[in-house]
C-alpha cells in the first residue's frame, strides 16, 4: 500500500451508524501525534449493542502504520485501514475485514467547539 499523510487524520471523528456495521451503534476515535516520537496513535471507544441497550466500551489505542492501516488495539479485529473521502475530507471511512468481506464504517471529523459524546 502506498504511503500516506497520517497527519491528516489528526483529531476526533464521531462514528455515522449505518447498516453495514450493525454491532457498532456510536463511536468515537481520538488520532493524536506523540510529540516524543512523532507516532500517529488511534484510541477507540465505541458502543457496541443496540443503542439504548449498547455499552461503551474503551477499545483501546494503536499506531497508524504509514500505509494508514491499524491493528485493532483490543486484538481480535485484525487490520483496519483509514481512508478520507476525496470528497469531503470532514469524512474517515475506516474498512475492516470480516471473514474476508470488507465493512466500512464512516465517521464524521468532529468541529473543535463540539464535545464529544463519550
Amino acid at each position: 500500500m502506498a504511503e500516506v499523510d497520517k497527519d491528516l487524520f489528526l483529531g476526533t471523528w464521531n462514528y455515522q451508524p449505518t447498516s453495514s456495521v450493525p454491532h457498532i451503534s456510536a463511536g468515537v476515535v481520538v488520532v493524536t501525534k506523540k510529540k516524543e516520537t512523532d507516532d500517529v496513535m488511534i484510541d477507540m471507544k465505541m458502543k457496541l449493542g443496540a443503542s439504548s441497550l449498547g455499552v461503551w466500551m474503551n477499545i483501546g489505542t494503536s499506531k497508524i502504520e504509514k500505509d494508514g492501516r491499524f491493528l485493532c488495539p483490543n486484538g481480535q479485529g485484525g487490520w483496519h485501514e483509514l481512508h478520507l473521502d476525496e470528497s469531503n475530507p470532514n469524512i474517515l471511512r475506516m474498512t475492516e475485514y470480516l471473514r474476508g468481506k470488507p465493512i466500512v464504517s464512516v465517521w464524521e471529523k468532529q468541529q473543535e467547539n463540539e464535545s464529544s459524546p463519550a
